[in-house]
């Protein structure tokens, strides 16, 4: 992670890496999207399905868990060269990938209320380090720490007006409770200190799950939202990992490139992954 990239994150609690897919990258990636999108569940790979039955779920987006399992373009931005470092640095070099499904928001779908996740620390690992924010004892002066983040790989453009997402920078930071939490009314005036970003195809947004997020109603009638998500932890975190979007079966895992079966696996905190040693990966 540049300088730059590292106080704006740590600052604003969120980053928005623009254009970071090639076209190339991008129109396999949309591809894939709309060939899962399109697939009949009975007909869609072991282990890769459209949530069903969940109310808020299925009100607020459709999600195809696991759909990094689909097809290689998706797999490749789980460690994109874009954000590989970033992924490294957060994770304090132990990155383990615990999620990977692919949403997408019609004009039919619901609001989703500004909400936070239930964990996801994040610190800054400066020189005065103390027990409290110094998590097993790693990690490089000078670099941040985050437990549990998110990267949205956005496969269509968003343009003001049209809806997705809300954010309220800095709030990863807060030591009080959200005042947004039962707000579920947007449609009007946004909250005082929140934003509706709109990224573009091809760009990447890194999200702490501490930062306080939502999303407008979408209102193209014609266009969806489509977006990858990709959540990472340290591999350590083994809670976290038997989250029942990533329980993965051999099936599964056997479909993945070996660079990204080691990126899923759990490990002791102490053992160092041997994708973790390299600075590039490209998978396609």
């Amino acid at each position: 992670m540049d300088p730059e990239q590292r106080y704006v994150l740590d600052t604003i609690g969120y980053l928005h890496l623009k254009n970071v897919l090639n076209s190339d990258e991008l129109e396999r990636a949309q591809d894939a999207a709309e060939r899962l999108v399109n697939t009949s569940p009975e007909h869609l790979p072991v282990g890769i399905y459209k949530q069903k039955g969940d109310p808020f779920v299925d009100a607020h987006q459709d999600k195809y868990r696991r759909a990094i399992t689909f097809d290689r373009a998706f797999e490749h931005l789980t460690m994109h060269p874009s954000t590989w470092a970033i992924v490294k640095e957060l994770t304090c070099n132990k990155p383990c990938l615990c999620r990977g499904n692919l949403m997408v928001n019609t004009h039919e779908h619901l609001p989703i209320p500004l909400h936070m996740g239930d964990g996801g620390q994040m610190v800054a690992l400066g020189v005065n380090r103390n027990e409290k924010n110094s998590p097993r004892d790693f990690g490089e002066p000078g670099t941040l720490f985050c437990e549990l983040f998110n990267i949205f790989w956005y496969l269509t453009d968003i343009y003001p007006g049209d809806g997705g997402l809300l954010l309220a920078p800095g709030s990863h930071k807060s030591e009080f409770e959200s005042p947004y939490a039962k707000t579920f009314d947007f449609e009007q005036d946004l909250p005082q200190g929140v934003v509706n970003l709109t990224p573009q195809a091809g760009d990447a947004l890194v999200i702490p799950e501490v930062t306080v997020r939502g999303s407008l109603k979408w209102k193209p009638l014609v266009r969806e939202r489509r977006f990858v998500v990709c959540r990472y932890v340290p591999q350590y975190l083994l809670s976290w990992h038997r989250d029942t979007d990533f329980i993965m079966i051999k099936e599964m895992k056997d479909r993945l490139a070996p660079e990204t079966q080691e990126l899923v696996e759990t490990a002791w905190h102490k053992h160092e992954k041997e994708i973790a040693k390299r600075d590039t990966i490209r998978l396609i």
